[in-house]
């Protein structure tokens, strides 16, 4: 189990403020799937360089449960974080499926980490999906 643990400095870019970290990696291989309707896209490029798009969502899993959802990628290459953001636009509906953590603290947040995504099957009913969004997220 020794093996499985990460230890590092996290630094704050803005403020400069670190702290140390250490996390005991265990992988399941557990997934999630679950259509999601997008709430918001950014894109970002860290001072490494590194490429990020992160994408708000409301989900809905299969029993008809919404909650909310980060959805981080890491493209490579600037035409994958390009075609993402054609891709992913404020409230259209895909079908998700990766590997997935949550965040405890004051509220958690489930993030699911370089997905893959798909268009919602023309089987499933677009008007019916966004009613269920609509009806069950008031309930929470």
């Amino acid at each position: 189990m020794a093996e499985n643990i990460v230890r590092g400095t996290i630094t704050d870019v803005e403020t400069g403020e670190s702290f140390e970290v250490e996390h005991c990696l265990f992988l399941t291989d557990s997934e999630l799937t679950a259509i999601v309707k997008i709430s918001e896209v950014n894109s970002y490029v860290h001072p490494n360089q590194s490429l990020q798009v992160k994408v708000d969502c409301l989900a809905l899993d299969s029993f008809g449960f919404v909650f909310q959802l980060n959805i981080n990628f890491n493209p490579d290459l600037i035409e994958e974080r390009e075609q993402l953001l054609r891709d992913l636009k404020v409230d259209s509906l895909f079908l998700v499926k990766g590997q997935y953590n949550v965040m405890t603290g004051e509220s958690p947040l489930i993030i699911l980490h370089d997905p893959s995504y798909q268009a919602v099957p023309p089987e499933i009913s677009e008007v019916q999906i966004r009613r269920v969004f609509k009806v069950n997220q008031m309930e929470a």
